[in-house]
């Protein structure tokens, strides 16, 4: 704070920004990560996998690996003591008390999942000895001819030879419970069986012995696998082969952890290199590394494995922040998933192994800081983690071979579509922001600053009240642009010492208005738009936050219960604190009450739920995300034609949206040449249903007296539809005929759905209502996104839900393309622009003439009892006209 006299006030708000500069000077070689160990079991599969880890942990992530020679029995106590890392090739059927002992009870060991290898173990002998005698390809021929066995070895038993004691096996338990006269004899190690074998075919010798697949002695010769009796206890299982690491790898050695999680080699992998040995003389370690050299897009996809769960980082916002912004995802472990050019290009020269972006992926922290540093960053990562808040502190630090400095920083934790947090993304900006000069006369403050740096990195607030430090006005401008520098001017006000205070904020924040059914009827949708919104400002805050942008956007989200009334002084009141665009309400009725005003002053209503055709009125503010009611009425009359309908009584609720919903289908079911009858209207405020319910059995008596078999209800309302049916149950012609549906606050309505009785008369009468559809093209879009709104809303998520979440993106592309201080025109503009090039979740955007969305899609949902109760599902659905022509088709579902 300056001298109180002058009274000025000047502050520089870093907000998400940070300033953490470039600490590490030192070489991958120099790094803090330990050497690890990985095990070599004594089988050609093993030391394979075993290889190729250790080329692609050394030289693709740069760490020191020692290979370990060791039993598949003893491996299991070494890793839980930490005297081995890994061992990537474990047959489970001969370590189910291992499993039990170190990696479910002490936890000691950690199963890493499949490695991707399927073996299987057996008893084989050669087929030329069942070719003369086929009983040998069962256990009960082995056990009549168990002296054709007969070896030196074995004495008087027959012969069956096995690798080495040390193998996990349980040989002479089925020798034992099948009484076979065969003793177990040990040729040493894998090449030692494989000689023996090669001798018995040369020589055309009886043998039997234990071998699995895969291998490429399968490639060679002929073997036939001996049959065991069938669900025999003691048989060897398939085995799905799994990894296992030591405890607390993920915390010591975070990059290898990713790597060997993701690490998978096949059958076919296995075998492609035991061929290059067999054909070439090559050992493991050469084959190894010709099967890297030839595989490398196999290989860089366990290393970048996952990425694409990650939100992309977007492209600097400006041109400071293309030459400062550093950007880094990590996952929950420290290990890097993605980094900006910025970044990328700042390290290269330190690291011969960085060339691209790409060669950090899959890289850990301590490839880059010292281990304590390293420690550091990790912690602070676990903070986010664990809070699911973004954390932003600042340290003293002495970065290498540089004094001691101050650094800020701030990392966000991010989240896959179930919402589940997956890592965290660090922005920081390796300089001050330009410098300022500020100058002070009787008539006022000026600041001013380079015309090169963009405005949206400044941005003055001001306030007269110094006892009221928080209640800044939210700008003064526009600057003017005077000798190459901006200029910001704060004139005097009748204080007492003639100055006025203000501060410079580095962040601007859009409010963004929302007028939604909370509390009142058709409050899912209202809830799942809220929730939408908090999924939807997350991700684009972080885009602007790792952009280098200065905006950051906000939703004030007022509850109208539907009650256009209320809604009209929410919206007056949002205007007066200066919202220019209001996503909502949902209704025709609100949108219909809220349109002159919203006109006159400057205000875009973007309705996700609105669709009356009488509100299709161009060049008004007025926008609605979804189709208006004559395409509904066009979906709906084609389920009416495909389930025989020929007349309909309907019946709506007085207001704008349902209104319209009945003379479109008035307009177009004629068309098609179905009879509309003149149906009943009910108040908005109805509550006894019962002169309704007597109204429409009379005309349903009428219709049907030419229309025999082919009359339904078409009913418009909200959720006073309960109502309306409690008193039709009672009414034995209402009782006969189908009923049809509408989208405006019935389809998957809880409050229907939750009235046993209302929703039974539902069920019995079919009651499909049509709701605007999601395209299934955009399924990659949609389906993950309604999986992270639901997690917040609890609710079902439908297509206009995820509209509003649309237009809230469409509003981003718009303020990007003005600018927070464009006009009201130029906003209106670059937001109708903007939805006619932008493709979300409910497709292709593009607005008409009126404004409204320009066609699409329905899907019909009806209810049905479950073991829970009753709920909604799709009963079917329909396509518009692939040519843009009149009609569409429907598909049925079960």
């Amino acid at each position: 704070m300056m001298n109180k006299s002058m009274r000025l006030f000047l502050g520089l708000m870093i907000g998400w920004f940070a300033v953490l500069p470039l600490v590490m000077q030192t070489s991958l070689a120099e790094g803090s990560k330990p050497v690890l160990r990985i095990a070599v079991n004594n089988w050609v599969g093993s030391e394979l996998n075993a290889q190729v880890a250790k080329i692609v942990l050394e030289e693709g992530l740069g760490y020191d690996i020692e290979l370990v020679s060791i039993d598949e029995i003893a491996q299991f106590p070494a890793l839980a003591e930490g005297l081995v890392d890994a061992s990537l090739e474990v047959w489970p059927s001969g370590h189910f008390e291992d499993y039990q002992k170190y990696v479910e009870d002490e936890k000691s060991i950690e199963d890493l999942g499949p490695l991707g290898v399927i073996g299987k173990i057996g008893w084989y002998l050669p087929s030329y000895l069942v070719e003369s005698d086929s009983s040998l390809a069962t256990w009960k021929g082995i056990k009549a001819n168990a002296d054709l066995f007969r070896t030196a070895a074995s004495g008087e038993a027959g012969q069956f030879l096995t690798g080495a004691p040390t193998w996990s096996s349980y040989d002479q338990q089925i020798i034992t419970t099948l009484g076979l006269n065969l003793s177990i004899v040990y040729a040493g190690s894998e090449d030692k069986l494989v000689a023996a074998i090669d001798s018995a075919f040369v020589e055309k010798r009886p043998l039997l012995f234990y071998f699995w697949t895969p291998h490429t002695l399968f490639t060679k010769y002929a073997l036939t696998e001996v049959a065991m009796p069938p669900d025999f206890d003691d048989s060897y299982a398939t085995d799905v082969t799994y990894k296992v690491v030591a405890a607390g790898l993920n915390e010591s050695a975070p990059a290898a952890h990713r790597l060997l999680k993701h690490f998978h080699l096949s059958n076919a992998d296995q075998l492609a290199m035991m061929a290059d040995m067999d054909q070439s003389g090559k050992g493991a370690a050469e084959a190894a590394a010709a099967w890297v050299v030839q595989n490398e897009s196999t290989w860089k996809a366990w290393i970048a494995a996952g990425r694409d769960d990650f939100p992309p980082i977007p492209a600097p916002a400006n041109a400071w922040a293309e030459e400062h912004l550093f950007v880094i995802d990590k996952d929950t472990n420290g290990v890097y998933i993605d980094v900006n050019d910025r970044y990328a290009q700042s390290r290269a020269p330190l690291y011969p192994q960085i060339e691209t972006r790409d060669d950090f992926i899959g890289r850990d922290v301590f490839c880059f800081f010292p281990a304590d540093q390293a420690e550091r960053f990790q912690a602070d990562d676990q903070r986010v983690i664990q809070s699911g808040a973004p954390l932003t502190e600042q340290r003293v630090i002495q970065p290498i071979g540089s004094d001691p400095q101050t650094i800020s920083f701030t990392k966000v934790p991010l989240r896959d579509a179930a919402g589940a947090i997956i890592g965290i993304r660090a922005v920081w900006h390796s300089s001050t922001l330009p410098l300022l000069e500020v100058n002070r006369d009787r008539g006022g403050v000026e600041v001013s600053y380079p015309e090169s740096t963009l405005t949206s990195i400044y941005h003055l607030e001001s306030n007269d009240e110094l006892s009221d430090p928080d209640g800044w006005v939210p700008e003064i401008g526009p600057p003017e642009s005077v000798d190459g520098r901006w200029i910001f001017r704060s004139q005097p006000e009748a204080d007492e010492d003639g100055q006025k205070y203000f501060r410079l904020n580095a962040n601007r924040t859009v409010t963004i208005g929302a007028l939604l059914s909370l509390t009142g009827e058709w409050s899912s949708l209202g809830r799942n738009i809220e929730a939408a919104f908090e999924v939807g400002l997350d991700a684009l805050n972080l885009e602007e936050l790792s952009s280098g942008s200065g905006i950051r956007y906000q939703v004030d989200i007022r509850d109208t219960k539907l009650d256009p009334d209320l809604a009209l002084s929410q919206l007056q009141e949002l205007a007066a604190e200066g919202v220019r665009l209001v996503i909502g309400p949902q209704s025709s009725a609100e949108v219909a009450l809220l349109k002159p005003f919203a006109d006159a002053h400057d205000i875009l209503l973007v309705s996700p739920g609105s669709t009356a055709s009488s509100l299709s009125i161009a060049d008004d503010n007025v926008l609605r995300f979804c189709p208006d009611d004559t395409y509904e009425a066009e979906a709906m009359v084609a389920l009416l034609q495909a389930d025989g309908i020929e007349a309909i009584v309907p019946v709506w609720r007085d207001d704008v949206g349902n209104r319209g919903l009945r003379d479109s289908m008035a307009r177009r079911f004629p068309m098609e040449g179905g009879t509309v009858h003149p149906g009943v209207q009910y108040a908005a405020d109805e509550t006894d249903f019962q002169g309704v319910a007597d109204r429409v059995a009379a005309q349903i008596v009428v219709a049907q007296a030419s229309h025999p078999g082919g009359v339904a209800v078409y009913l418009a309302g909200f959720d006073e539809v309960i109502g309306l049916f409690l008193a039709a149950s009672f009414q034995p012609d209402l009782g006969a005929v189908p009923w049809y549906g509408s989208s405006d606050g019935v389809v998957q309505s809880a409050a229907l759905a939750e009235n046993a009785e209302a929703a039974l008369f539902a069920v019995e009468h079919r009651y499909p209502c049509p709701i605007f559809g999601l395209d299934g093209r955009y399924a990659s879009i949609w389906e993950p996104l309604i999986t992270s709104i639901e997690r917040h809303s609890g609710g079902d998520v439908d297509a206009f839900a995820l509209a509003a979440y649309d237009s809230l993106r469409v509003a981003a592309l718009a303020y990007r393309a003005v600018g927070i201080d464009g006009t009201f025109n130029e906003f209106r503009t670059a937001f109708i622009e903007a939805a006619g090039t932008y493709t979300g979740a409910t497709g292709a955007t593009g607005l008409n003439a009126a404004g409204d969305r320009d066609g699409g899609a329905f899907d019909f949902w009806s209810l049905r009892m479950t073991k829970r109760g009753y709920g909604w599902y799709q009963s079917a659905s329909f396509e518009p006209d692939a040519d843009g022509g009149e009609g569409g088709s429907i598909t049925r579902f079960p």
